[in-house]
């Protein structure tokens, strides 16, 4: 009999089970060192037939979720490509508690006790996402690792026979995986990271001429920060929801070249900061 492989997209209806064997092999040869995660990622987004994949890193200690590796296919110019994981815009707390295997589309009744941050609503809305799937290959000492599976079109049925056989043995390879992998991608993406043309890492983050490119809602957390509020107070004193709190501290982050609220806060409580508080208004800021 004729080996099936994963060169085209797999009729889903019914796969042999060799498909998933050539997927599995593919993976446990990224997990000892013998192929980019690139690739490996690329066959099982087909074996579920995403869109695209991304395997993801949250750890507790750091704010948001690190994109590993991202695989997206898409050759329309008009869509935007994927460029970062939605998993903690996707179950919010939830993400903290998953256990290694464990499976969760966006549509499961679990997670609409989560309000989802809006970036993600654009997101879908902008690629023509119907679905997302996630499943949790890694969870060690505060840190949870996911696959996320993007999904334009109906919501595939093939998520819900296979998501949970495969989760299993995905979490058990990953586990298994030859030391530094992880590691080393998230040192090369933190070297190759695009820098923003308005980044921030000198000067005052809170001057008039606004270098930062902060809108006005970011420029008031920030104030804020300056001001000594915690997150709590802040989403309270601008009364939005944590996640739309979390969602501009992102955006923020990325704008002023600042990893963590608490080395924002730190800068922002500096002379040069308190000073231009004192001496500027808000409203100058466009």
């Amino acid at each position: 009999m004729k080996r099936v492989t994963v060169s085209r997209e797999p009729n889903r209806s019914a796969l042999p089970s060799g498909v998933w064997l050539d997927t599995l092999l593919e993976f446990v040869k990224w997990s000892q060192g013998q192929l980019p995660l690139e690739a490996a990622l690329d066959v099982l987004r087909k074996y579920l037939g995403a869109d695209a994949i991304c395997l993801a890193r949250r750890e507790r200690s750091k704010v948001g979720v690190r994109a590993v590796q991202i695989v997206d296919r898409n050759s329309d110019p008009r869509k935007p490509r994927l460029t970062q994981s939605f998993a903690l815009e996707m179950m919010g707390a939830h993400l903290d508690s998953l256990k290694p295997g464990a499976t969760l589309l966006l549509s499961d009744d679990v997670l609409d006790r989560f309000e989802r941050d809006p970036a993600l609503d654009v997101w879908m809305l902008k690629r023509g996402i119907t679905e997302i799937g996630a499943i949790c290959i890694g969870s060690k000492d505060g840190i949870r690792d996911i696959v996320e599976f993007h999904f334009t079109g109906q919501a595939p049925a093939f998520w819900q026979v296979e998501a949970d056989r495969i989760g299993r043995t995905l979490a058990d390879v990953f586990l298994g995986r030859r030391a530094g992998l992880i590691d080393q991608l998230l040192l090369k993406n933190s070297r190759n990271l695009p820098r923003n043309r308005n980044t921030v890492t000198t000067g005052v983050i809170l001057s008039p001429d606004n270098p930062a490119g902060l809108t006005r809602s970011e420029w008031r957390v920030c104030m804020l920060i300056a001001h000594g509020l915690s997150r709590d107070a802040i989403a309270k004193e601008l009364g939005v929801t944590n996640n739309t709190l979390r969602s501009h501290l992102r955006n923020i982050y990325t704008k002023t070249g600042h990893e963590t609220f608490h080395d924002l806060a730190r800068r922002l409580v500096t002379f040069g900061e308190q000073r231009n508080l004192k001496t500027h208004q808000m409203g100058q800021v466009a």
